[in-house]
Order: structure tokens, then C-alpha cells, then sequence
């Protein structure tokens, strides 16, 4: 077999050939995997990160609830309440329009429509609270209402008592023996009944 000799020139014109052929497929493989990355960053910057972002939002907002929540859940004075449920609102706002946007942006995810029931049943949870609190503070305050005025009644039950034995006292000066000792008995069933009333 005949060897095949180049001379330097065709030698060096051939590598030279070879390497370009090299550098041009290794930048064709290299531009494609770069457009490829950049759809995919792109793919994740305008749909998925603002996605996650609502999810994060309404995650957040959602912890909130449940903090006041358990907050809900204490007696509160009528000032609390107010100040809860001030709070409230522009929470359940915020995680409202943050649902909406993801419901928009998943509209097929099982976990996002599972995760929007539970955030909903979490705000129908807080507004029975709220109710409950309400509750609370209208019968607290109907009870103390109720309290003032049987102490009240009391308070002049005993004045009455006072008069009573202020003039059960004179009399019993005035009084014989044998009547003195039936109006001591009486008395002192009067004075029994003031301790109980006290």
C-alpha cells in the first residue's frame, strides 16, 4: 500500500480545516444548549417564580389567620375584637386576590384548589370566631348589667334590714318583759336574714 504523504502546507491546511469544523460544531451544540436554558429561564421567570411567589404570599398571609386565630379563640375585650378584626380584612383581602391569581395562573393543580379550600375554611373558621367573640362580650356585658342590678336590689334589701331593726330597737325599749323576748326572737331572724343578704 501506497502511504499517502501531504506535504507541511496540506498537512497544516487540513488540521487548521479540522479544528474550524471542531469549533463550528462546538458552537452550534453550545448555542443551542444556551437557547434552550434561556427558554427555560425565561419559562420560569414569567410564569412559574410569579406563581410561586402568589403561592408564598398566600402561604404567608395564611399563617397570619391562623396566629389570630388562635388569638380568637381567648375572651377578648371589646377593643381587642375591634382591633382583630381591623386586621382581618385586608388580610382576607390580600390572600383572596393572591388565590385568584394562582387559580389563574394553575388552574388545573389539584394541590392549589385543596390548598384554596383550606384557606377558605380557615376564614369561614375566624368570621364564626369573630361571631362567637361577639357573643361573649354582648352576654358578659347583659351579665354584668344583670349583677348591678341585683346588687341593687340588694343594697336596698339591707337598708330596709337597717330600718327594720332601728325600729324594732326603739320599740323594744318601750315594750314589757314578755313582749321584749318575742320581738328578740324576731330580731334576731332579721339580723340572720341581713348576714344571708351580705
Amino acid at each position: 500500500m501506497k502511504r499517502l504523504s501531504l506535504s507541511i502546507k496540506n498537512s497544516l491546511l487540513l488540521i487548521l480545516f479540522v479544528l474550524s469544523a471542531l469549533v463550528l460544531a462546538s458552537s452550534l451544540v453550545a448555542w443551542l444548549a444556551f437557547s434552550r436554558v434561556s427558554s427555560t429561564q425565561e419559562l420560569l421567570l414569567n410564569t412559574s417564580l410569579p406563581t410561586i411567589r402568589l403561592a408564598d404570599s398566600a402561604v404567608k398571609t395564611g399563617t397570619e389567620l391562623l396566629n389570630i386565630g388562635l388569638a380568637l379563640s381567648q375572651p377578648l375585650s371589646v377593643d381587642e375584637l375591634v382591633s382583630y378584626q381591623n386586621r382581618i380584612r385586608p388580610l382576607v383581602d390580600q390572600i383572596n386576590s393572591d388565590m385568584q391569581a394562582v387559580s389563574l395562573a394553575l388552574p388545573e393543580s389539584v394541590e392549589f384548589q385543596s390548598f384554596s379550600v383550606s384557606q377558605q375554611q380557615l376564614i369561614s373558621t375566624i368570621n364564626n370566631q369573630i361571631l362567637a367573640q361577639q357573643d361573649y362580650i354582648s352576654n358578659n356585658q347583659r351579665l354584668e348589667n344583670e349583677i348591678l342590678r341585683i346588687q341593687a336590689l340588694i343594697d336596698g334589701a339591707l337598708i330596709r334590714v337597717k330600718l327594720i331593726s332601728t325600729d324594732i330597737s326603739l320599740r323594744i325599749a318601750n315594750l314589757t318583759d314578755k313582749q321584749g323576748k318575742f320581738l328578740y326572737f324576731q330580731l334576731a331572724g332579721i339580723q340572720e336574714l341581713r348576714f344571708i343578704l351580705q
